[in-house]
């Protein structure tokens, strides 16, 4: 494309530096039985979760009343990750800091929502793998004390 009059150099500037491709990404909404306890979960979540080398992108976020009818406020917190595959996904799910979030707030949740997705320009996914027959899912710890008296 030729430069417009008055704009300079016609030297097209190096592209953008490109990010991993980004395949999975995983949203967890949760409602807690305290919301007063919000800000506790949310740096006891930035602080597991950062440590956890597989997870590519941290967000974590709050409702947000922008007056739109419609919307759902009804949680308290929000967490976004994205994983650069699925093997880091799976990892990032038995990851010790992960277990240890898990094992201490699970008590305190009212309800908890998980959406896995991949990204539109992803590859199909692979099979989830068989889980053998009789295998009991795995059930957490409850913790010592309550968040908020730690």
């Amino acid at each position: 494309m030729p430069a417009a009059a008055g704009c300079g150099s016609s030297r097209r500037s190096p592209p953008a530096p490109q990010l991993p491709a980004t395949t999975l990404q995983h949203v967890v909404i949760i409602k807690l039985r305290q919301p007063s306890e919000a800000d506790e979960l949310i740096a006891d979540t930035r602080r597991h979760l950062s440590a956890i080398p597989q997870v590519m992108d941290l967000r974590i976020g709050r409702p947000y009343d922008v007056g739109r009818p419609g919307v759902d406020l009804d949680w308290d917190v929000a967490v976004f990750m994205r994983f650069t595959d699925r093997k880091a996904y799976e990892a990032y799910l038995v990851h010790p800091e992960h277990l240890a979030l898990v094992n201490s707030w699970q008590p305190y949740w009212q309800w908890i929502r998980v959406h896995d997705a991949l990204d539109a320009e992803a590859p199909p996914p692979e099979p989830a793998p068989a889980t053998p027959p009789g295998t009991p899912p795995a059930q957490p710890t409850p913790p010592e004390s309550p968040p908020s008296a730690r």
